[in-house]
């Protein structure tokens, strides 16, 4: 009794094919990824230790989620400087200039002063997000 089921079937799909009716099966469930908000969601609830990544693609211009939001808003002014001074980051998110920008704070200054007008924080760190956007080419 147990194999009857699968006999049924195949004795089923034979008698389609024998009267000569098409047998169509059911199309196959393709498989989906996260969407976006639920990344952001999972990113959103992770424990603060935790160490989160995310695809580049959910890197959108307003941020993904609540971190990313919040870095963007605390650097919107140096971001709106630097879309308005370096013609070089058209193509760049918002999220992508603030880590961009934040990169500088950590590099060395000696090879810079000379490429700046004045030796102020602003052309220090304009010069630095230059030469990492030439690189990148």
């Amino acid at each position: 009794m147990k194999n009857s089921l699968p006999i049924a079937l195949a004795a089923a799909v034979a008698c389609l094919a024998v009267r000569g009716e098409g047998y169509t099966p059911p199309p196959q469930a393709l498989a989906r990824a996260i969407r976006p908000d639920q990344v952001a969601a999972i990113i959103d609830e992770a424990p603060p230790s935790a160490v989160v990544s995310a695809p580049a693609a959910l890197l959108k211009p307003v941020g993904t989620n609540a971190v990313d939001a919040a870095i963007v808003a605390a650097l919107r002014a140096a971001i709106a400087d630097t879309r308005t001074n370096i013609a070089q980051t058209a193509g760049l998110t918002d999220l992508q200039i603030a880590a961009l920008y934040l990169a500088q704070l950590t590099r060395d200054v000696t090879p810079l002063v000379g490429n700046v007008p004045t030796n102020t924080v602003e052309y220090l760190i304009g010069a630095g997000m230059r030469l990492d956007l030439e690189n990148v080419k």
